[in-house]
């Protein structure tokens, strides 16, 4: 079944575990507030056209009402944030499968040499929540929300809509909730700190990362290969490709490159699809 396609994905990361969290003293900051006039802002911004979530309620109705609502959904956040506790039904999606056709796209030469464009496997559902936990207290957020988003990520469910069809839900081990401000946010957390040492010149763009530009490419390539190891992350060699770029006629022979031990083909065009 589609649902099991998708939710299993992510069986093979252990579940949040606080456990192994970094050690910190409790926090002496207080707890972020929301006013009424920010959360009305906010829901005058939803889009009427979108579909209903979870809960059925249609965005075009919420945002009719944002001026009544305004007042007990501050008090609801408030009360979220200040006990570390998200409801259940916040942590349900509905997702719906749409085919990836195209890898990624790099549009512009100027005068690098060679370029790799990379490409994860189930990049946003493979996102460990111990590890991304751990990477957002050492990056120094505010110790008095860490509990509120250890809950936010804690036992989330996930179904699928398909040709107006919604299966079971299904509880997921890991990953970012997409469809959130905090899903992109938290990928890019995770990975902040790929190719740091990297002698190349590095793109990262939300899952899509590019290198190139130097001799010890290689090098790079095969300590990236361990950083996605190391972060329960999959790069898929088949999707990942390799571009000579050179203003000289006949090309010159290329350098090969490889994933860990699958080499990469050479494109002559890369076209990815939007996100």
């Amino acid at each position: 079944m589609k649902r099991q396609l998708f939710a299993h994905v992510s069986d093979c990361l252990d579940p949040l575990d606080c456990s192994r969290l970094p050690s910190y003293l409790p926090a002496e900051e207080p707890v972020p507030q929301l006013y009424p006039w920010e959360v009305y802002a906010e829901l005058r911004k939803l889009k009427s056209a979108k579909s209903c979530g979870p809960d059925q309620v249609p965005p075009k109705l919420v945002k009719e009402i944002a001026y009544e609502l305004s007042v007990p959904l501050t008090d609801i956040l408030n009360n979220s944030y200040s006990e570390g506790y998200v409801p259940e039904q916040k942590k349900k999606a509905i997702v719906i499968p749409i085919p990836k056709q195209y890898p990624p796209r790099a549009e512009r030469s100027r005068n690098i040499g060679t370029v790799v464009l990379t490409d994860f496997s189930k990049a946003f559902d493979l996102v460990d929540h111990t590890l991304l936990i751990g990477k957002i207290i050492d990056m120094g957020v505010r110790r008095s929300i860490v509990p509120w988003i250890c809950d936010f990520l804690r036992n989330r469910q996930q179904c699928v809509r398909y040709n107006s069809v919604l299966s079971d839900y299904t509880t997921l081990h890991g990953g970012v909730p997409q469809g959130t401000k905090f899903g992109p946010i938290g990928f890019q957390i995770l990975i902040n700190e790929a190719a740091q040492d990297a002698g190349s010149r590095c793109w990262k763009y939300v899952d899509d990362f590019f290198g190139g530009c130097a001799s010890p490419l290689q090098g790079d390539l095969d300590q990236f290969s361990e950083w996605a190891s190391d972060s329960h992350l999959k790069l898929n060699p088949s999707k990942c490709q390799a571009m000579q770029i050179a203003f000289s006629n006949p090309l010159p022979p290329h350098r090969d490159l490889r994933i860990g031990t699958e080499p990469l083909s050479y494109v002559t065009e890369a076209k990815g699809a939007s996100h």
